[in-house]
């Protein structure tokens, strides 16, 4: 029996002294970490500056954005700003436009309306014109008849009268009252349209 139980003691103590060989010593753990800590204290700052390079360059980018953002809304309202007022313009100039046109239209039409009463008015005082020309023409012509007719009728009343008055002086005839066979007064009347010789020819220029 004691035999037997010998052989598992002695695997027992191999196996625990198996352990102990392949444990690591507590030292070699503590020796680790404070050249972890020179490592990371070494290079974490050259970790860090690029992030710090990086961050930076976005915050200046950022602030860049925001300002292009501002100007750009800025421009933005301002070109709306500048749209609405053009269009308002636009539309006040289109109204006046066509007030103006339609005042120029007016103006135009009335100045037609004028012209075709003055050109009516032109011909009609034109036919007035010559209707007056043509009856002045007529009456003059009509009145220079008459005083030819009325000369060669003087001219008879002459030729009567120096006739009459030869007769007396042939036959010795005296009057007695002055003029009792009207010789005298032949003589007047033919001197007097002898008179109107003078005043056809002044007439007949006019």
């Amino acid at each position: 029996m004691e035999k037997q139980e010998n052989p598992s003691l002695i695997d027992r103590d191999e196996r625990s002294d198996e352990l102990t060989t392949h444990r690591s010593p507590p030292g070699s753990w503590t020796s680790v970490i404070p050249r972890l800590a020179i490592v990371s204290s070494v290079l974490l700052p050259f970790a860090f500056v690029p992030y710090l390079l990086v961050r930076r360059q976005l915050i200046t980018l950022r602030k860049s954005a925001e300002a292009i953002n501002s100007t750009f809304e800025l421009t933005q309202r301002e070109l709306r700003a500048v749209v609405l007022e053009s269009t308002r313009l636009r539309r006040d100039d289109q109204v006046q436009a066509r007030v103006l046109l339609r005042q120029i239209q007016w103006d135009v039409d009335r100045s037609r309306q004028d012209i075709a009463a003055l050109k009516s008015s032109q011909t009609s005082s034109y036919d007035e014109l010559r209707s007056c020309q043509e009856n002045f023409d007529a009456e003059k012509q009509r009145i220079w008849s008459q005083l030819t007719v009325l000369q060669e009728v003087g001219l008879s009343l002459a030729d009567v009268a120096a006739f009459m008055y030869e007769i007396e002086l042939k036959s010795g005839y005296t009057a007695r009252t002055g003029d009792a066979h009207g010789i005298e007064r032949l003589r007047q009347t033919a001197m007097k349209l002898q008179k109107l010789q003078e005043r056809a020819e002044v007439f007949k220029q006019i």
